[in-house]
């Protein structure tokens, strides 16, 4: 009598291991995986990815190209293929809007080709790749330099995968800004503290274009041609055309690896034209090199 408990809790085990096999296990193949964009959400809202792009548009050539990549992040490659979608979003530009001082505007349609927005990563594999463009010349015909526009690309379907709400976006963008854009370059250098000693140097340059990069509606970033080409960030007050209160100071990891390199700015940069009415400015400054000076000045206009 006293084994009967423990036979009826034998038969009562069997039991339930029998009503278990008729019912399908349960898929855990899926189980600790998510689907994300690499180097997206607002991490890389501006600044660049590990392969150097930047989603803040800088058009410094005719084709802007991007690789997406929609990334399987799992401890374990799925068993079965994982069906992709991605596309605009223009919610999450409204989204943005509601929460920042600079209002973007939709990007138009014209400006950008992305015409595969579906795909497959394979059983096995992590990746899908797909390709964004933008086209400087549409850019410059579809768009006004005055005003910010943006159009956010999402990952909208993986199959039942997870989503990673914080890295399933990316968001191209333009910044809006009054003196943004291409302009033509002087670059001229002298061997000397001044530039009325001595020649120009040979490595002294007219009519090379450049760009105005803008990093906001009041602040403009552009190259010089010394040493390792430090940039000037130049900011000004008001918007359209009443602009003023013009400032010029260097970008600061392009001064600090000068300094860290042996090379001392002694003077500058100093701002003898901002002129935005004809869209003209001249900037200067000077440098020791830890054994000679040097004098420069760059000139940019339209």
């Amino acid at each position: 009598m006293k084994k009967l408990p423990i036979i009826i809790a034998v038969f009562a085990m069997m039991a339930t291991t029998g009503c278990l096999k008729d019912t399908p296990n349960t898929d855990f193949s899926k189980v600790g995986a998510t689907a994300e964009i690499l180097y997206s959400g607002m991490e890389y809202f501006g600044a660049s990815s590990p392969q150097g792009q930047s989603y803040a548009l800088n058009f410094n050539q005719d084709t802007l190209t991007y690789d997406v990549i929609v990334n399987l992040n799992s401890p374990y490659t799925l068993k079965t293929d994982t069906k992709i979608t991605i596309g605009v979003n223009d919610g999450a530009r409204t989204a943005y809007n509601a929460t920042s001082a600079v209002q973007y505007s939709a990007m138009p349609a014209g400006v950008y080709s992305f015409p595969v927005t579906t795909g497959t990563i394979k059983a096995g594999t992590r990746q899908l790749h797909f390709s964004l463009q933008f086209y400087k010349s549409q850019f410059d015909a579809l768009t006004d330099p005055t005003v910010s526009y943006m159009v956010p690309i999402s990952l909208t379907d993986a199959s039942g995968v997870l989503i990673a709400s914080n890295f399933s976006t990316i968001y191209p963008h333009s910044i809006g800004n009054p003196i943004a854009g291409a302009y033509t370059w002087d670059f001229s250098r002298w061997n000397a503290g001044d530039s009325t000693s001595v020649g120009l140097n040979g490595s002294s340059f007219k009519g090379h274009p450049t760009v105005f990069s803008p990093d906001d509606p009041n602040t403009v970033e552009v190259q010089s041609n010394y040493y390792n080409a430090p940039h000037y960030v130049l900011s000004f007050s008001g918007s359209g055309s009443s602009l003023s209160n013009f400032a010029l100071q260097f970008r600061p990891d392009d001064l600090k690896y000068m300094n860290d390199n042996g090379i001392t700015v002694t003077g500058g940069p100093f701002i003898i034209t901002a002129d935005p009415v004809n869209k003209v400015y001249e900037f200067y400054y000077t440098v020791f090199n830890g054994s000679a000076n040097r004098f420069i000045k760059d000139k940019y206009y339209k």
